[in-house]
């Protein structure tokens, strides 16, 4: 991931033109246009806090609820939804899940993003089967974990490989 990248496009997005919105691009502008889209899309705010696009700031606080509710309403919008995925990780594949989530039968079937600080692990993202319909959600976030980063990274490869061989059985 590329921290620049993601300020930048919060950048973007408050300066993209709105009705009824004049103003110059700021951080506090885009925290607001993206809180508001979160409110419009069915995402509770309780608790968030953003204060740049940043995943490495640590003034930045959202819930793993809230990280799923995201992505649920993101895959719900066939505007983004597409754009949006393609730009995650695919399990055992490429980008920053090369080597994890390598699973027999399910080749390419999750997309996800991760996060690696010095006490804290993500990975949020999608399980894609073949009948859309039943793409499943999922956001793991492990806090206070210095020294122990990759028990906490198998475990959350291994909450993902449990939904992934559950989706496999289902019908």
């Amino acid at each position: 991931s590329n921290n620049f990248y993601a300020e930048m496009t919060l950048l973007a997005i408050a300066a993209a033109p709105m009705a009824g919105a004049a103003g110059a691009a700021s951080f506090e502008r885009g925290v607001q246009r993206v809180e508001q889209w979160a409110g419009r899309s069915g995402v509770s705010t309780v608790g968030m806090t953003l204060r740049n696009g940043s995943g490495l700031y640590d003034a930045n606080r959202v819930s793993a609820n809230q990280l799923a509710g995201v992505l649920r309403a993101t895959w719900r919008d066939p505007a983004i939804r597409d754009e949006f995925i393609a730009q995650l990780a695919v399990g055992g594949d490429d980008g920053t899940l090369h080597h994890r989530l390598r699973l027999p039968g399910a080749e390419r079937w999750v997309r996800a993003k991760t996060g690696t600080l010095n006490d804290a692990i993500a990975l949020s993202g999608y399980v894609l089967t073949p009948d859309v319909s039943r793409t499943w959600v999922f956001s793991f976030l492990s806090n206070g974990i210095q020294g122990h980063a990759p028990q906490a990274r198998q475990l959350a490869d291994g909450i993902v490989a449990l939904l992934v061989q559950n989706a496999l059985r289902s019908p």
